[in-house]
């Protein structure tokens, strides 16, 4: 049986010693930096520098007879001389505890008993862990797409009716003028609105299976969006892991609160931001999570790599 993710790994030096690597796709290292400062009471690792020392030694000794007259007495003596020679050499090697930072985080949740590997039984700021099947949609390829004519006809055409005008009831010419005006508007609108890269994951284990969605952040990822989508397009090939904070669960809403307003304080309550409490909806829908999914912060997305056939 293959070896679990979560074993303690041990020291950064150590990891060579496991039977598997991960192969990370994203590692927001600022957060996980942030949690091992935390973890850690000399805060977080930066450097690691290991340096060797060692020296060599050599000793000459030699004697010499002298012989003559000394001005009183004729005779002779003998006499020594010793010379050393030491040498020094070392060297120091430099490590970057950038990856191996991400694998002690992942042995302090497990550790620590701070992992839920249950999605569906996890509550609002744990860490959890889910894994399955992985897309990821790069949306920032789109935005300037929303501006071309043939694109903004080609929705206009889907979405309206194709019963011709003339044969359509004074209701309906005023539902299909309506239906216009709303898309036209949502097509201005999805020029302007934040264009993220989205991931979702779908849990492998069929007694349990949920939809995880997260939004990453391109100076994250390993490997850059367009590269992904250009490679595979949607669907990332096999099983990936992906750990973070849930921070909301589906259609959830939040006990004894009713959005009206005189319970939003502050701008909500002017004109700006009922505007945005209206277009808020919309935007999660069309370019958001969605309503299914659970949403998470994510920290880590990687997959076990091994040598060897996984049993």
């Amino acid at each position: 049986m293959q070896k679990s993710t979560f074993e303690t790994s041990g020291e950064a030096d150590e990891i060579s010693n496991t039977d598997f690597v991960l192969d990370f796709l994203y590692h927001d290292s600022r957060r996980i930096g942030s949690f091992l400062s935390q973890f850690e009471g000399d805060g977080h690792l930066q450097q690691l520098t290991r340096s060797k020392d060692a020296s060599r030694g050599k000793n000459e000794a030699s004697k010499s007879d002298l012989k003559g007259n000394l001005g009183v007495a004729a005779g002779g003596f003998q006499g020594s001389l010793e010379t050393s020679l030491s040498m020094v050499e070392g060297y120091s090697r430099v490590f970057d505890p950038y990856w191996a930072n991400a694998r002690a985080f992942l042995d302090f949740l497990s550790d620590r008993d701070m992992l839920q590997r249950r999605v569906t039984a996890a509550q609002l700021g744990q860490f959890v862990l889910c894994k399955g099947y992985l897309s990821i949609l790069d949306l920032t390829m789109l935005k300037g797409a929303w501006k071309l004519p043939t694109l903004q006809r080609k929705v206009l055409a889907g979405a309206l009716s194709n019963k011709p005008i003339s044969k359509m009831t004074p209701s309906e010419k005023a539902e299909h003028r309506e239906q216009k005006e709303n898309t036209e508007m949502m097509m201005e609108l999805m020029q302007i609105l934040p264009h993220s890269i989205q991931a979702s994951l779908i849990t492998s284990d069929e007694t349990d299976t949920a939809l995880a969605w997260c939004s990453l952040r391109e100076e994250y990822l390993v490997t850059s969006a367009a590269d992904l989508t250009l490679g595979h397009g949607v669907r990332m090939p096999g099983e990936w892991s992906m750990v973070g904070i849930l921070t909301a669960q589906p259609e959830y809403v939040v006990p004894d609160f009713t959005n009206t307003s005189e319970q939003t304080p502050g701008v909500l309550q002017s004109l700006i931001g009922q505007v945005s409490q209206n277009l808020a909806p919309v935007v999660k829908v069309a370019m958001g999570r969605p309503s299914a999914a659970y949403a998470i912060t994510p920290l880590l997305i990687f997959r076990e790599v091994t040598g060897s056939e996984v049993e």
